[in-house]
């Protein structure tokens, strides 16, 4: 015999408790009174138990109550020959699940909010489990192994119910989709060591059969396998994908938002652009049944913040109805103009190379003579921490003094490009071609630009690229040396008619937008992803605010470290990072979950588990559809504490009847 509540032995301690009251108990003071009654002296004398044998009694019958009251609450019961089963249940946790299937949808109007109605698909999930934990065998032990991206076991192998019941009720839906596969290989690795195992699949209904293949590996003797399905067909409007990125050579950002639609008719849904909480743009997405639409938004970049897209709508999962991305500050770029001989501020200004790069406003600097420059150059660092891009017009440095970030070399000569100047081409050389699908050549047309003069040059490195080229000579050239660009043009703008034109303020600015141009930087990740933050050479540590006001979670940086990681990303929302020395966080990245799998709740055909025949269908299903009240199962034994405490309760009548009666003459 076992029990089913072990725990319920320490009830014992209550008989104890009554064998101490009983032994201890005062006998009652006798007083000696005077007796008219003759006939209670005959009723005295016809007494056949002593007082003390009562109590004895007594005692026994309360003792026996308290015990069979004990075991009743133990729950014993007798295991088989085989012993307890061991039941291996695999959960959907993935963001399908919560989806509430009785939420009607409606296209909200204005400032209506959604009213979700009915039991999500995580709750029945929950509840499935916990009649299966209540319905538990004697013996039977319980592994709840949670499925999403990544497989978790929940329980392994525990037989207390209370101690399952904790689990399940801290169960959360996950930003993540169900990697069934993965978690039906785990479950059948499981079932080899057991004699006695059955599986059950508790799922939303999201799941196709090809990603439960993997459990018709199980022993045949494990039998079917139980497949619950706990959602049906709902209609929903998911954000599937959401993403933003400035458009090149504009002041814009462009957001694309995709939609995705699992209701069974077209639909017109609104959708909103937020940034920092504040309506940017609107539009009317037409989405047909089952299909995606992608609508695209174009918005004047000119400070950071939070994006968001919205869905005016009332469905069945309310969380894919919005996503977020991080909107960094724009950056300008630092950029230094050297030139031969140094100028005042009036002669600076209306400088033609000034005005130009006062045009753009993705840079900022100022201007240096040549004395100056080369000062500065002596430290490499601080020149690469002061600027980030360097013009030298008609002057170049030695290679021992050329600069460790971007450079634009006009009419001067640079070791960076080497080339050979055979001689100086005057009467007006003509531009023969240029590449327009070099970045330099962005909107660029120079069939109209006349040159006065240009020099005659002879590129003399194969890994150079000729962006412009002249009749015999190369006009425009650039290159790429690691991290660094570097661009040099073979003739003196201010001979030339293009400083009249357009063209030389595209021309720059398309020299900027390369410099800039590399990866870009990562701004949006997915829940659970590692995120790498850059970091600058003079901090010692990095703080990273989640979002929903969570503790700030404190990095600190490596020696020589270009970047640190954080891994605690699970919770989508903007998270903002700041250095030790800042006090403002300034930094930040997105973490958004957008998936058609989890947005589409039209639920799956029946499960079919088992060999593939000839014709590709399954010859022997070993999925048993199951409905939640087919969960519950018991043995004959697990009843005994009925008996238990039945039996208490006669003893408890019989010692009422035969002590605690009360007798009227």
């Amino acid at each position: 015999m076992s029990l089913m509540s072990p725990s319920g032995l320490w009830l014992l301690c209550v008989v104890a408790g009554i064998a101490v009251i009983y032994f201890f108990r005062m006998p009652r003071r006798r007083f000696l009174v005077a007796d008219l009654a003759p006939w209670l002296q005959v009723a005295r004398a016809g007494k056949r138990m002593s007082s003390e044998r009562r109590a004895m009694i007594s005692l026994v019958i309360q003792l026996a109550i308290a015990l069979a009251l004990v075991f009743a609450f133990a729950r014993p019961f007798f295991t088989g020959p085989e012993g307890g089963r061991l039941e291996l249940v695999l959960v959907n946790l993935s963001a399908s699940t919560r989806a509430r299937d009785a939420t009607p949808l409606k296209v909200l109007a204005g400032l209506e909010k959604s009213a979700p109605a009915g039991a999500s698909r995580l709750y029945i999930e929950k509840h499935a489990l916990q009649i299966m934990i209540r319905a538990m065998n004697p013996g039977d032990r319980m592994t709840v192994i949670g499925v999403g991206a990544r497989t978790t076991i929940i329980s392994s192998g525990e037989s207390e119910p209370a101690v399952l019941e904790r689990s399940v009720s801290a169960l959360e839906a996950r930003n993540e989709t169900a990697a069934f596969p993965s978690a039906c290989q785990l479950a059948v690795e499981l079932a080899k060591t057991e004699r006695n195992v059955r599986v059950t699949v508790i799922d939303d209904g999201s799941t196709e059969s090809a990603d439960l293949a993997a459990l018709n590996k199980l022993p045949e003797a494990a039998g079917k396998i139980r497949c619950v399905k706990v959602g049906k067909s709902a209609e929903n409007v998911g954000i599937v994908g959401f993403k933003s990125r400035k458009k090149f050579n504009s002041d814009e950002i462009e957001t694309t938002v995709a939609i995705f639609n699992s209701a069974r008719q077209p639909l017109k849904i609104p959708v909103e652009l937020y940034l920092d909480g504040k309506v940017q743009r609107a539009a009317i997405a037409e989405i047909g049944a089952g299909g995606t639409e992608v609508v695209n938004f174009s918005i004047d970049y000119r400070r950071g913040g939070t994006l968001k897209a919205r869905l005016a709508v009332q469905d069945a999962i309310q969380e894919d109805n919005e996503a977020v991305d991080f909107l960094p500050p724009p950056h300008r770029m630092k950029v230094a103009l050297v030139t031969r001989e140094p100028m005042d501020e009036k002669a600076a200004n209306d400088y033609y190379l000034a005005r130009v790069l006062r045009s753009d406003t993705g840079v900022e600097g100022g201007f240096l003579a040549a004395a100056d420059y080369k000062k500065i150059a002596q430290d490499k660092t601080a020149l690469k921490s002061q600027f980030e891009a360097i013009v030298f017009d008609n002057w170049a440095p030695p290679a021992g003094e050329l600069p460790p970030c971007h450079a634009l070399f006009v009419n001067a000569e640079t070791a960076d490009i080497p080339v050979t100047v055979k001689g100086v081409l005057g009467d007006h050389p003509l531009i023969r071609k240029w590449d327009e699908g070099y970045p330099l050549m962005n909107y660029l047309n120079l069939r109209d630009v006349f040159l006065r003069r240009a020099k005659d040059l002879q590129s003399n490195d194969k890994a150079t690229d000729v962006v412009a080229e002249l009749v015999s000579s190369p006009l425009i050239l650039a290159r790429e040396i690691e991290r660094r660009k570097v661009a040099y043009l073979g003739f003196n703008p201010a001979d030339s008619d293009i400083q009249f034109k357009k063209e030389l303020p595209l021309l720059v600015l398309n020299v900027f937008e390369w410099f800039k141009r590399g990866v870009e930087p990562v701004t949006q990740i997915v829940p659970g992803e590692a995120m790498s933050i850059p970091i600058d050479s003079a901090w010692k540590s990095v703080t990273v605010q989640p979002p929903d006001d969570a503790a700030p979670q404190t990095i600190d940086i490596p020696p020589d470290a270009e970047n640190v990681m954080f891994f605690q990303t699970l919770r989508p929302g903007i998270y903002r990072y700041k250095a030790d020395a800042e006090k403002v966080f300034a930094g930040g990245f997105a973490v958004n979950f957008g998936s058609q799998r989890a947005s589409n709740v039209s639920a799956a055909d029946d499960i079919r588990i088992g060999t593939v025949d000839e014709r590709g269908g399954i010859a022997n299903n070993r999925a048993d559809a199951t409905t939640l009240d087919a969960l519950v199962e018991h043995h004959a034994s697990a009843g005994l504490w009925l008996y238990f405490a039945a039996f208490a309760l006669v003893l408890m009548v019989a010692e009422n009847y035969l002590f605690h009666r009360r007798i009227f003459f």
